[in-house]
């Protein structure tokens, strides 16, 4: 994979090591074009936040490589309303008491219930899990990261390093992720694709029958 992009990100330097990179994969990371509508792709909704914790943090999605991360950013003490540090991914370590709060939630038989009509089945789903709403973005915008915003897909792909993955996922393995995706899970190739419902008229035309005459019952003699 060779990566075109005007800013640096923590795994740009492994593409060095093989030579530069796969040519035909080719990673145009900078400005989104897209006009998607992010409702309509059943997208998990995020966590519940109570009213008297709204002004103190928010959430959102980051999608990367067909995995949804929860991204946390909070409002910095002493300041303006619209002062808020820069978004996070979830991390147990870094968030702990947060992270507190959300398992907590889901011991609560009424929470488990709301979060699983959510499409969120478990506290771990906020940390990297499989989902098909961001496969699907993914593929519609093409690209492989993205941030969720309040008004949709954010339209400059984010830098995963500021945003903490380098504790989550090491260079190595986030260069190869994303190439992987790229050429096998983000591009629809025919051998992936469902195969096409063919009529039984057709198939039998296919075989050189004609069905008026082909299977005619046999008259008797």
């Amino acid at each position: 994979m060779r990566i075109k992009s005007k800013i640096k990100d923590y795994y740009d330097y492994v593409a060095y090591r093989y030579g530069g990179g796969d040519p035909k994969i080719m990673y145009k990371r900078g400005k989104i074009e897209n006009d998607i509508d992010v409702s309509k792709y059943n997208l998990e909704k995020l966590p519940y936040t109570p009213t008297k914790l709204k002004n103190d943090y928010s959430f959102s999605w980051l999608g990367c490589c067909g995995k949804k991360y929860l991204l946390v950013r909070f409002r910095k003490s002493g300041s303006f309303f619209d002062a808020w540090s820069k978004w996070q991914i979830l991390n147990e370590k870094k968030h702990a008491l947060l992270c507190e709060v959300l398992k907590k939630r889901f011991n609560d038989f009424y929470m488990i219930g709301q979060a699983k009509r959510d499409g969120v089945n478990s506290f771990y789903d906020y940390l990297g899990s499989e989902s098909k709403a961001i496969l699907k973005i993914s593929r519609d915008i093409k690209s492989p990261v993205f941030l969720i915003n309040a008004h949709g897909v954010d339209n400059t792909v984010p830098n995963l390093s500021e945003l903490g993955m380098p504790a989550l996922i090491c260079a190595e393995q986030m260069y190869q992720n994303i190439a992987h995706y790229m050429s096998n899970d983000m591009s629809l190739s025919p051998d992936k694709n469902p195969p096409v419902e063919v009529s039984d008229r057709y198939k039998i035309e296919q075989h050189g029958f004609d069905k008026r005459v082909s299977f005619r019952h046999r008259l008797n003699q």
